[in-house]
């Protein structure tokens, strides 16, 4: 149980993190925040399947907010936001597809929906 906490906690430490950037003046760009904001996610939800020994054969955060929905009760519109965040992903099979811009109104929108993970999740590892 020990590593699934520290799991959870480095995705909550990614959580803090982002809570305290400033996007629009972002000096490392929004791709790096952006990816920040998958990890905190991933580690947060990774967590929880890891407790009930889940695993998910697709790691998108909405994918992995489904798999958590039969343990616990997942907003259904939460899952909408992790789509949301699926969008901005490139995946190297479709390299020939124009990454989407990321906007710090985005990213915004992207750190609440982790905060709502967070929220969701936290009392599993207290």
């Amino acid at each position: 149980m020990d590593n699934i906490i520290s799991v959870y906690r480095e995705g909550e430490a990614y959580l803090h993190k982002l809570q305290k950037m400033d996007f629009e003046k972002a000096k490392l760009g929004p791709e790096v925040a952006y990816n920040m904001i998958c990890m905190s996610a991933e580690a947060m939800l990774s967590a929880v399947l890891m407790k009930y020994d889940e695993v998910v054969e697709h790691g998108s955060i909405s994918a992995m907010l489904r798999a958590t929905s039969i343990h616990l009760p997942v907003r259904l519109g939460l899952i909408d936001e992790g789509r949301f965040i699926n969008r901005f992903h490139t995946w190297c099979s479709l390299e020939s597809i124009k990454p989407k811009k990321i906007e710090p109104a985005d990213l915004k929108r992207m750190v609440k929906c982790v905060e709502e993970i967070d929220e969701m999740v936290k009392c599993q590892f207290q």
